[in-house]
């Protein structure tokens, strides 16, 4: 697992309706790695007020909502802008490794979809180190179901330089407006640096805003 040369605390100030959205994603990914290594939650019996129902926690409830969300639609809420920028927090086996700004320049082709270039520099969160900085480019997708949603992939290329090494990134991630301008995403990465063993999948939880 990498870890940077951190040992100050990655902070930032959120809407309180993008931290609730946070806290429900964080908590599903999570509850999906408790289900990757097959650990059996216990059942919390509930017992209601008036008709002593009891219910059992489940984490597909936590993925559940998590899943819905994304996948709902707001029509009042289409993708707009021909840019992007945002600030996440990107997490390793559960670690909050660095945090990462990204500028995407988006290049449509279609009404719904397009090309896009990309440059993401990563912070290390001590006396702002910069950890590592990718360029690269990759195509986007609004489902004609979802306008409010922009899935898209890329792969990045640069360097890290704290080990003065190349560093590649293969991406998905997926995007949903908050307002007109303002967006919460999340996206799963897979890094190499060099390094000899292949790291861990990296996931980043970010909110932005469009332009």
């Amino acid at each position: 697992m990498k870890r940077y040369p951190s040992t100050a605390s990655i902070s930032f100030k959120y809407t309180p309706g993008c931290l609730r959205l946070i806290t429900a994603l964080l908590t599903g990914l999570v509850l999906l790695a408790c289900q990757a290594q097959s650990q059996t939650l216990p059942t919390i019996p509930v017992t209601g007020s008036t008709n002593n129902m009891a219910a059992a926690a489940s984490p597909g409830s936590f993925i559940g909502t998590v899943g819905n969300w994304f996948t709902s639609a707001n029509t009042n809420l289409p993708v707009r802008g021909r840019g992007e920028v945002s600030l996440g927090m990107a997490y390793q086996s559960g670690v909050n490794i660095a945090s990462d700004f990204s500028v995407r320049f988006k290049f449509p082709l279609s009404a719904r979809s397009g090309v896009f270039a990309e440059t993401v520099t990563r912070n290390a969160g001590i006396n702002g180190i910069i950890v590592s900085e990718q360029i690269g480019m990759g195509g986007y997708l609004i489902p004609a179901s979802s306008p409010d949603i922009e899935l898209s992939a890329g792969l990045l290329g640069g360097i890290r330089m704290d080990q003065h090494t190349a560093a590649f990134t293969l991406y998905g991630d997926v995007r949903k407006m908050l307002t007109p301008n303002t967006f919460a995403g999340l996206r799963l990465a897979y890094e190499q640096d060099g390094a000899a063993i292949p790291s861990a999948p990296v996931l980043t939880v970010c909110t932005g805003f469009t332009f």
